[in-house]
């Protein structure tokens, strides 16, 4: 005749594991949304820094071929964003300037402006000493009369960039800690209650791999779970932002976000089996009576 006890038992003694990938998901969700806020800023931060515009006045007697010549160099050069390559006349630049030159206007004084061309600096190259390089590049063409750019801005845009690399480094760094140890006793708490069954198992000849092999197994199936988890909530976030924020869209690309998935994914499953291993080795050196 059976125990009616025995199924209560058997619960009380049966890990919590959807506690466990749970507990798993929501500290994947927090490392992804890091991941994602520093591509997301990356992204805003790479936008800033191709709008910082890149005047280049040309000299009075510079043609139409000139300006043609000019405008074909600076679109075929890696370090110019193409597109934003574009011709301004003086008339043109004198009519957006009217209300600081409308003296000029009405006394019909001559143009004292040039013709220009605007450009943006790819992002990459958007530095002090290389927009300098530039500027002397630029300046031995005989087309060209000067160059200017914002240098305050680009000084501190490169400092502000320097700051915020090394703040996410650390705050990186903290996180990795933080979620290795939660998902570290979150197994740890899952397999407790299975302590003397491990046991039990290595007293009657078990051997250890014997003994680990099962517990890895579900500890990765669960790390998957896990993480698909967590990739529906980050997926569902991003969908909801980019709904809210169109402009979003573009700062993070779909292979970035692939990779960011695949960290989270891998990471879930490499932390849950380190994890479990260690937990499960552990009570398989601990003496009997220290189980109890």
């Amino acid at each position: 005749m059976s125990n009616p006890a025995s199924p209560s038992i058997r619960r009380k003694f049966r890990p919590n594991f959807l506690y466990s990938i749970i507990s798993v998901a929501l500290v994947l969700i927090m490392a992804g949304v890091f991941s994602l806020v520093i591509l997301l800023g990356q992204g805003l931060i790479t936008s800033f820094k191709e709008q910082v515009n890149v005047l280049v006045e040309l000299n009075p007697e510079t043609g139409t071929e000139g300006v043609d010549s000019v405008s074909l160099y600076l679109k075929s050069q890696d370090w110019v964003k193409a597109t934003s390559v574009e011709f301004i006349s003086k008339d043109e630049a004198l009519m957006e300037l009217q209300e600081e030159f409308e003296y000029l206007m009405q006394m019909d004084l001559p143009n004292p402006l040039f013709d220009m061309i605007q450009f943006n600096v790819a992002a990459h190259i958007l530095r002090q000493d290389s927009l300098q390089v530039i500027k002397e590049t630029l300046l031995a063409k005989n087309e060209i009369r000067d160059v200017y750019y914002q240098e305050g801005i680009v000084e501190g845009l490169s400092k502000n960039l320097k700051d915020v690399s090394l703040i996410a480094f650390a705050v990186s760094l903290v996180l990795l800690v933080i979620a290795t140890t939660l998902i570290y006793n979150t197994n740890k708490l899952a397999l407790y209650s299975n302590r003397f069954i491990i046991k039990n198992m290595q007293l009657v000849g078990a051997s250890w791999t014997h003994i680990t092999r099962p517990y890895l197994t579900r500890s990765a199936l669960h790390g998957i779970l896990s993480a698909v988890l967590a990739m529906a909530a980050l997926g569902g976030g991003l969908g909801f932002l980019y709904r809210s924020l169109p402009e979003m869209g573009s700062a993070v690309g779909e292979k970035q976000l692939f990779f960011v998935f695949l960290a989270l994914a891998l990471g879930g499953i490499l932390i849950n089996l380190l994890s479990t291993l260690y937990t499960v080795s552990r009570f398989l050196r601990m003496r009997t009576d220290d189980l109890y």
